[in-house]
């Protein structure tokens, strides 16, 4: 979309202008379609010619040679353009609203650092009890790590799929000879890579592996091993016959509902294998539907019916699939239509490639049928 789509236009301003009421009909029309093109121009101005003005304000010869007086006078020439001429007006419309973009953008910046600030300040690094682990993590599994280089920490990340991630690294070429990683809530994932991350930059002697004394750092292997291959090294024994105090998950709210969403999770897999991360707006829709009554087996039905409605699956204008997990469970009532498509249809839909082999089948029969 252009940064500019539309400019504002006054129906009281437009109705009371003398200059209108004394234009033609077709001189009114030019007007607006030359306003029309003086927006969209980058500089928000015309060329000072007359025939590409016939040409665009639609008048062709009746532009010249005199039915162009009246709208000549609407756009004089440009206050600092050479060639250009624009309407004074338009010119004023268009410096205030890119004034208001820039003013928009400008406090868009501010309150997300505000609210990452926030974020971040309300992650207590020191009261965390991460623990820190070498090896390969199960793919999609959320979780913080820490490249090292000379049992030194040099990044800090976080991640779904540490692999994936490790090989990125090394194509970057970020120097590093082991990893560790920490489980963590999802939804604590980045505001703790944040905190993390403004604690290394401002104290450089801060480890995350030691956020406070009673923190058990992992031991690290005596001899490096391949990344996903080495076996997590077995703690040494504590010198103290008091037992150690047992690592706790990273702050969060208790997963009420981590069984049921997993289930629906799992069930709209069927449908889209390659969907790999439940982003956090879906796995809160799941959650809120619960919460308002749903079964597990509503929001299953609900995900088939989407499958099943002609619209969703591509036929439509653009031919647009709209298979968004959060678009199917995102209110009770997109749960209850979608049910519908299910309970009134016997059989899913084809996707669009079988829907044109098929269409291509049947025209080849009908055309086969009409020759013999």
């Amino acid at each position: 979309m252009a940064k500019n789509p539309a400019f504002p236009f006054y129906a009281s301003d437009w109705l009371g202008s003398t200059k209108r009421a004394m234009m033609t009909p077709a001189e009114r029309g030019a007007y607006i379609d030359l306003l029309a093109h003086q927006w969209g121009d980058s500089t928000c101005s015309l060329p000072d010619d007359d025939v590409v003005l016939a040409a665009l304000s639609g008048l062709g010869e009746g532009w010249l040679p005199d039915g162009s007086q009246m709208l000549r006078r609407c756009f004089p020439p440009h206050p600092t353009l050479e060639g250009r001429v624009a309407n004074p007006r338009l010119l004023e419309l268009r410096a205030e609203r890119e004034a208001w973009i820039e003013k928009s953008r400008a406090g868009g910046r501010k309150s997300g650092e505000a609210r990452r600030l926030k974020s971040r300040e309300a992650i207590d690094l020191d009261a965390l009890n991460l623990t820190w682990q070498t090896g390969s993590p199960k793919d999609g599994k959320p979780c913080l790590y820490l490249l090292l280089q000379d049992d030194k920490p040099t990044y800090v990340g976080q991640t779904q799929g540490l692999t994936t991630r490790l090989k990125q690294h090394r194509g970057d070429e970020k120097t590093f000879d082991s990893v560790l990683w920490a489980s963590v809530d999802f939804d604590q994932m980045v505001p703790i890579e944040e905190a993390i991350i403004a604690r290394m930059n401002a104290d450089p002697k801060y480890d995350p592996r030691e956020p406070n004394t009673n923190q058990t750092r992992t031991t690290m292997p005596t001899k490096r091993q391949p990344f996903g291959n080495s076996p997590s090294p077995s703690p040494s024994p504590s010198p103290s016959p008091s037992p150690s105090p047992s690592p706790t998950k990273a702050p969060g709210k208790p997963a009420k509902w981590a069984v049921e969403v997993e289930a629906v999770w799992a069930h709209y897999k069927t449908h889209r294998p390659k969907a790999r991360v439940l982003g956090h707006d879906s796995r809160q829709s799941i959650v809120g539907r619960l919460v308002e009554g749903f079964s597990v087996d509503d929001l299953k039905t609900a995900i088939d019916g989407n499958y099943l409605s002609p619209h969703h699956c591509g036929q439509n204008p653009t031919g647009t699939l709209y298979h968004n997990l959060d678009l199917i469970v995102r209110t009770a009532e997109d749960v209850e239509r979608f049910k519908a498509f299910t309970e009134e249809a016997g059989k899913p839909l084809l996707n669009q490639r079988s829907q044109r082999t098929k269409a291509a089948a049947e025209s080849y029969i009908k055309r086969t049928e009409a020759e013999l």
